[in-house]
């Protein structure tokens, strides 16, 4: 039990800040992702897929894996009664148990709706990590030299391989150091120069509380002060009631993929009577105007 609540506890810590920062900015619906017409292209229900740990390699790293594979085979292992034997293991079958009444249901939904990213894996990194450890302690069992190494070495070596893990989130950290008063703006040039310039566009010329359909739902973040709906619309009645569409360069897939490449929609962007441009971003991003009967 104790375990249980120190592995749901380090979920919360650390997944709990994202969902939070979510429910601040996007509101409900962006604290139960879900997956959009742009990211049901990506879904990959394949075996390959579903053995994570072999099909992401490259996302949890080597170090990681492989130790968490053979604490997977382990896990099932007790789970089934086979396997090593009691006195080997980490695991009592309650407890493996446990585990995988949380995680088989959720690495299952992960897979058939979210498994165009690793990262919606987080909530579960803990229990994972759990698995990985038995996984390392048991190959660790299996070489006799192990038991002979300080235990100063194994602390730089498990730092080192963090490290390896992490490095290429330092750069955040980096920068956090170097300008810790660093405003929004100087900060969004940097990390998302394209997507902060039309949002600084649209706040300069377009009035607060305007109801604006966009193609990008990253746009959420920081248009707070507009009334704004996410899709890609194909028909002009699903632009009705608002004032402004702004495209994104997803479009393109997006509508091919769902085989609607030539919708109204599409065919009159720029039309003077229904769509007039207003402002080009540049070649995929534009903002046009709502000329409907029914616009707010």
């Amino acid at each position: 039990t104790i375990r249980g609540l120190a592995a749901l506890a380090t979920t919360v810590l650390i997944a709990g800040p994202w969902y939070l920062r979510n429910l601040v900015l996007a509101g409900s619906q962006g604290v139960l992702p879900a997956p959009g017409a742009y990211d049901a292209q990506f879904v990959d229900d394949s075996i390959q897929s579903l053995l994570t740990f072999i099909g992401d390699a490259g996302e949890w790293g080597l170090w990681f894996s492989a130790p968490a594979l053979i604490g997977v085979a382990l896990w099932i292992g007790v789970m089934f009664g086979m396997g090593p034997s009691k006195q080997e293991l980490m695991l009592s079958r309650r407890s493996a148990l446990l585990l995988a009444a949380f995680i088989v249901p959720y690495h299952v939904i992960w897979w058939q709706s979210f498994s165009y990213q690793t990262r919606y894996l987080l909530a579960s990194a803990p229990l994972y990590a759990i698995l990985a450890g038995h996984g390392a302690e048991w190959i660790m069992k299996r070489i006799p030299m192990v038991s002979q190494v300080s235990r100063w070495t194994i602390i730089i070596l498990a730092s080192t391989l963090v490290f390896l893990g992490s490095y290429k989130r330092i750069g955040a950290v980096y920068h956090l150091f170097l300008h810790p008063l660093q405003n929004d703006d100087a900060k969004l040039t940097r990390l998302s120069p394209d997507s902060w310039t039309l949002v600084k566009h649209i706040r300069a010329t377009i009035e607060p509380g305007s109801w604006l359909y966009v193609m990008d739902g990253t746009l959420a973040y920081w248009l707070h002060e507009y009334e704004l709906h996410q899709g890609y619309p194909t028909y002009l009645a699903d632009l009705d009631g608002y004032d402004y569409f702004v495209t994104a360069p997803a479009s393109r897939s997006v509508y091919s993929f769902y085989g609607t490449t030539e919708n109204e929609v599409v065919q009159s962007l720029g039309d003077q009577s229904f769509l007039p441009e207003v402002y080009r971003h540049n070649d995929a991003i534009a903002i046009f105007q709502v000329n409907t009967s029914t616009a707010r």
